[in-house]
């Protein structure tokens, strides 16, 4: 019966926008595909209705677990987290493969862009927390594209450094992947993708090939005001035996900066310092650089109180705690 009514009426409902009418929901689309019924073509005009909803829902099949995830096999562990209550169909590699043709067709088209907006990036404004992108190469072009510009922190914007730098944080690496393939990308540039998606840390420190790089990005993401997830916390316990929870509440790790500042070098951590603000929004990142200010003396004491007077924060407290000690 749905399929009588969708060959029927699918067209002029389409021509018409009656979305309540036309549109079906992912799982019976790629039910219409497996058997045959519909083509890519017809399934992909789907996924572009209603603003791109029906790539949005597709998006959550092929890649539902990518929240928090550091790297690509965490990403592809659907089945497994699925487990057997859900339709193979739906969850299967070949929905991965679909989906990633037709980003790939948008990515292409979004990569010509000039400063207005393409046909994609509608679609990569509202699939921004589903996106899933692949490989150093095209993670390389994205951050060429950016020319002189910076990454962005602004997962609502449109413009084109706004979606640039969305795409950026939404690529995961290969297994296939060389540091050789980030060639021709500034200094500053690798480490600021460092900080902005942690997926790319191996591969940009391996690019880099600094002393001390990962002692002094674990510095800022150890001081940073939000712990993130398990994986996150484990990896920063390498580097600092501070609780996790004392320096979320502020606590302040005097010899892993030390270290840090020594391995890497001043003009490399200040780098590292600048690069940092991609940690996060907001306060999350200001507390780290503010430790490394005031231990550096490029706080004067007279500022830092006033920034406390000002701020009345705990980090602005712990700041100071830590300016007295020196």
């Amino acid at each position: 019966m749905v399929l009588a009514f969708y060959h029927r009426w699918g067209e002029p409902a389409r021509q018409a926008e009656w979305a309540d009418v036309y549109t079906l929901s992912t799982d019976v689309l790629l039910h219409l595909l497996a058997h045959g019924t519909i083509n890519e073509d017809q399934l992909f005009t789907q996924m572009e209705y209603g603003k791109f909803r029906g790539l949005r829902a597709m998006m959550d099949l092929a890649y539902d677990h990518r929240c928090g995830a550091l790297n690509l096999k965490k990403v592809e562990e659907m089945e497994k987290q699925a487990g057997s209550t859900v339709d193979p169909i739906c969850y299967a590699q070949s929905t991965r493969d679909l989906v990633d043709r037709y980003i790939n067709q948008l990515f292409e088209v979004e990569m010509q862009r000039r400063n207005a907006p393409t046909e994609a990036t509608e679609a990569f404004h509202q699939c921004r927390n589903v996106l899933v992108l692949k490989g150093a190469e095209r993670v390389a072009r994205i951050m060429k594209a950016l020319r002189k510009d910076h990454l962005k922190l602004d997962i609502y914007g449109t413009e084109r450094r706004s979606i640039l730098s969305n795409l950026a944080t939404s690529c995961y690496p290969l297994p296939t992947d060389t540091p050789d393939m980030l060639a021709d990308i500034s200094e500053e540039l690798l480490v600021e993708l460092a900080f902005f998606a942690p997926q790319w840390l191996d591969l940009v420190e391996q690019r880099l090939s600094w002393p001390g790089f990962r002692t002094a990005y674990y510095y800022f993401i150890a001081h940073a005001r939000e712990m993130g997830n398990d994986e996150k916390k484990a990896l920063i316990a390498r580097y600092t035996e501070l609780d996790p929870q004392d320096l979320a509440d502020g606590a302040f790790d005097e010899s892993l900066f030390r270290q840090a500042l020594e391995d890497i070098g001043e003009e490399r951590f200040d780098i590292c310092y600048k690069a940092a603000r991609y940690i996060g929004s907001g306060a999350i990142p200001l507390r780290a650089r503010r430790y490394a200010d005031v231990v550096q003396g490029h706080v004067t004491e007279e500022e830092l109180l006033t920034q406390i007077r000002e701020a009345q924060q705990r980090c602005g407290v712990c700041v100071g705690i830590a300016h007295r000690s020196r």
